[in-house]
């Protein structure tokens, strides 16, 4: 029996956004694309009205596929109890009073008993600084809090091919190719490029401390 997964709006979000130059974006894009393509199918994934109703609050526009795999899933609904839950949460500071969002999810997710809840919501839901916070706030009125995670940690094995690594590989190749694999002309190169980055003030850079 597949356990039971609550798909809370971010992964939605980020998996339908083009993150065009910004990394964060990109990477969180391509987690969101890899999760939804590779392990939607392993577990027993729900969602609730919440989530459709943030994304047309926010514009954002499905494609036919995606509009098409959310509505075959099942969805919550927000009970009294599961408002009370929320509400709850964010009496007890678990979360702050800009977090209505995020505390409906998990008060969702914990009403109904679902075992497991990935978000890309780093600042409040995906965040382990207020794990212990939720899961007290969860319990005080009876209920479990979800096991939260993001889709790499959801992912296994299958996240082991991280997006901006592989990007910084291939860069280093194609460099490495341009100078025939010339180690000397490569470090030529590195430590010009270093000097240019270094003049522009484009680039922060953090120089290793040293031994009193």
């Amino acid at each position: 029996m597949k356990a039971r997964l609550y798909l809370e709006t971010t992964i939605i979000s980020y998996l339908v956004h083009k993150p065009g130059r910004n990394a964060k974006a990109r990477y969180h894009h391509e987690m969101a694309k890899r999760w939804w393509e590779r392990r939607l199918a392993k577990y027993s994934v729900v969602t609730s009205e919440s989530l459709l109703d943030e994304l047309e609050a926010d514009g954002i526009a499905l494609p036919r596929t995606v509009q098409s795999e959310l509505e075959r899933l099942p969805r919550l609904s927000l009970t009294p109890k599961a408002s009370a839950l929320a509400k709850a949460i964010l009496s007890q500071n678990a979360l702050p009073a800009v977090a209505e969002r995020a505390a409906r999810h998990i008060a969702m997710a914990a009403v109904h008993r679902i075992r497991f809840l990935v978000s890309l919501d780093y600042c409040h839901i995906a965040n382990a600084n207020n794990w212990r916070n939720l899961e007290a706030g969860c319990r005080s009125l009876g209920h479990k809090c979800p096991a939260i995670g993001t889709p790499p940690q959801f992912m296994g094995a299958d996240a082991e091919d991280d997006p901006i690594v592989d990007e910084v590989r291939k860069a280093r190749a194609e460099i490495a190719a341009r100078f025939n694999y010339d180690v000397r002309a490569m470090l030529s190169y590195y430590s010009d490029r270093d000097a240019q980055l270094r003049q522009s003030g484009k680039v922060k850079f953090y120089e290793p401390a040293t031994a009193n």
